[in-house]
């Protein structure tokens, strides 16, 4: 089945797809509506925990969510990249269709920027579809916040992988000088601006160097691509009270 069955017992929110569309080879974008109409309130950075029915047996996952809050009239929009073998994932981008339902909880998490006064400026640094919460932070404190600036060290294996490729562009160019996006490939960065390799120490030193003053860093990706990132600032002298790190240890109550 790829429906939530009425008989099925799992409490929350349920909503419909209303839109999905191909991120990458190995990404999708899916956009959900609450079934009620309600809109989705969240802090930028935040997850929803998704209940999907696959063959029978309703599985969950934790998403960021990857809008701004009252983006697409209050709708929830997701980004859900393959996982190898990944039963949810490879569900999400092969099977599920518009007009599917799935039972939605949440919010929760706490990589959400600490609210801000006056100039700011904020260094995201994401790998791989770590960049899903950053995407909600970018398009909610541009929008809302004209003296912040941002900037994104998004770090992956090719541009092929590059999640939000596009959007990114745009968000560059829409807003100057106040939102910078630096690419780190480990493959096939010639030719084409990022720096090449697996971020490191000195990469980091080098784009920190040449940034304003930071008041924020805000760290998603794998655990050890947070350990690693954390280590890095450390050496750096960056104090651990200005860095936010989240990892999807979900409590059962969200």
């Amino acid at each position: 089945m790829e429906k939530l069955g009425t008989s099925v017992p799992v409490s929350g929110r349920r909503c419909k797809v209303v839109c999905i569309k191909r991120n990458t080879a190995d990404s999708v974008e899916i956009l959900l509506k609450d079934e009620s109409g309600e809109p989705f309130v969240f802090k930028p950075g935040q997850f929803f925990m998704v209940n999907v029915e696959i063959d029978g047996q309703v599985v969950r996952r934790t998403y960021s969510a990857t809008n701004a809050p009252g983006e697409f009239d209050g709708a929830l929009r997701l980004g859900v990249k393959r996982r190898p073998g990944g039963l949810v994932s490879g569900y999400m981008n092969d099977r599920l269709k518009v007009g599917d339902e799935v039972v939605v909880k949440g919010p929760g998490g706490k990589l959400v920027p600490t609210e801000g006064r006056g100039p700011r400026h904020l260094v995201l640094i994401a790998g791989g579809s770590g960049v899903t919460p950053m995407i909600s932070m970018a398009r909610t404190l541009l929008a809302s916040e004209p003296d912040t600036s941002i900037s994104l060290i998004y770090c992956n294996r090719c541009l092929d992988d590059v999640m939000f490729l596009q959007e990114l562009n745009e968000l560059v160019d829409s807003n100057h000088d106040r939102f910078r996006v630096f690419h780190v490939l480990k493959e096939n960065a010639e030719g084409w601006s990022a720096c090449a390799g697996r971020l490191n120490v000195d990469i980091l030193r080098d784009i920190l160097n040449g940034l304003p003053a930071v008041d924020e860093y805000l760290v998603c990706g794998t655990p050890e691509m947070m350990t690693g990132v954390c280590g890095y600032l450390a050496e750096l002298g960056v104090p651990a009270s200005v860095i936010r790190t989240e990892t999807f240890n979900v409590p059962e109550d969200i």
